[in-house]
């Protein structure tokens, strides 16, 4: 009998000690578990892991005679720096500095149906705004390209850039109908940030 008593002692005693442990090992755990994993110093704000930033690109889109313009999309600091050039864009372009990863040759058809995609731009004519679909664009470039409207028609695209972005289906339609060594992968990794990076447009 006494030796009964004394083994409902010992694992008396070897429970108490077990819920001891087990108590503080809760009490040391339980407010790493209620906060959750720490924020690391590579997440922004918006929750993007700056690893996760695409490469910074430069693309050269030529039209018909020769203009172009040249984008150079830095992911980094978030702007695109932009040159505007009237004629023979392909020689122009060296003296930028930069290195064209991609190209793009479009003709006038592509501007005006990108246009009515985009559902129209609005341009600055006669001192007044108006939007223009592709009826309208037709005959503002009618008469040729220069600087001047090459720079009010980048505006406005990028304008609407910024407020509605650029959809996957819009980097389709690109690809689809335009000369250019731009994949669909590298177009998807941009969608994210196009509102971002033409709301800080820098024309050089």
């Amino acid at each position: 009998m006494r030796k009964q008593g004394i083994t409902a002692v010992v694992v008396l005693s070897v429970c108490t000690a077990l819920t001891g442990i087990l108590t503080l090992l809760g009490v040391l755990l339980l407010p790493a578990v209620l906060e959750g994993p720490a924020t690391t110093a590579q997440e922004s704000v918006s929750g993007i892991e700056y690893s996760s930033l695409p490469e910074n690109k430069s693309i050269l889109i030529t039209g018909e005679k020769g203009e172009g313009i040249l984008l150079n999309l830095n992911f980094e600091e978030i702007v695109t720096n932009i040159y505007i050039f009237e004629k023979d864009a392909s020689e122009r372009v060296l003296d930028t500095g930069y290195i064209i990863d991609y190209t793009m040759a479009v003709d006038n058809s592509f501007l005006l149906s990108f246009c009515d995609r985009m559902g129209g731009i609005e341009l600055k004519h006669d001192g007044k705004t108006e939007k223009y679909l592709s009826a309208a664009l037709a005959n503002f470039v009618s008469s040729g390209l220069n600087e001047e409207k090459m720079l009010q028609i980048c505006d406005s695209f990028f304008e609407k850039f910024s407020k509605s972005g650029l959809s996957s289906g819009d980097f389709m339609f690109i690809i689809e109908n335009s000369e250019t060594n731009l994949n669909y992968p590298i177009c998807y990794d941009w969608i994210d940030y196009i509102p971002e990076m033409f709301c800080n447009c820098v024309y050089q």
